[in-house]
């Protein structure tokens, strides 16, 4: 079962080449104090690692799809030991307007764990859209 947590959405002043550079090119990172590792293929992992509310941390995934400047997908889960049930699923979507881009980001759970509260939904959303405005930031080179 899958259920879908988050969705937002952000428009950024940059064509949709930029925009995919700055999420998924060298030195790309989703939040500040945040390294991604990953080459971008289908069926590799995805770690993130760095600092987070005073905490080191080291998050892992495994890219599930990438059609180059359009649309990105990959599994996500925090810990050593994830469960099937687990990991969750993120999306970037990126929609070229004029010459700007417009990026949706979705999150959806898995498993019987896929539901959760309005807070955490909250918390979610409000760490995803943290994620859009760095995104913005580094794309539009500001």
């Amino acid at each position: 079962m899958e259920k879908q947590i988050v969705d937002i959405e952000t428009m950024i002043a940059a064509d949709a080449a930029r925009v995919w550079l700055a999420l998924t090119g060298p030195g790309a990172t989703v939040m500040p104090m945040t390294k991604v590792e990953t080459d971008w293929i289908v069926g590799h992992p995805i770690v993130f690692s760095g600092e987070w509310q005073g905490k080191a941390f080291e998050d892992h995934g495994e890219i599930r799809k990438v059609v180059e400047r359009k649309e990105v997908i990959f599994t996500h889960w925090s810990g050593n030991r994830p469960q099937p049930d687990d990991y969750h699923v993120v999306r970037y979507a990126l929609s070229p307007e004029g010459g700007s881009t417009k990026v949706r980001l979705t999150q959806s759970n898995i498993g019987p764990k896929a539901e959760v509260d309005e807070k955490t939904k909250s918390e979610f959303a409000r760490t995803f859209g943290l994620m859009l405005d760095n995104l913005k930031v580094s794309a539009e080179g500001k």
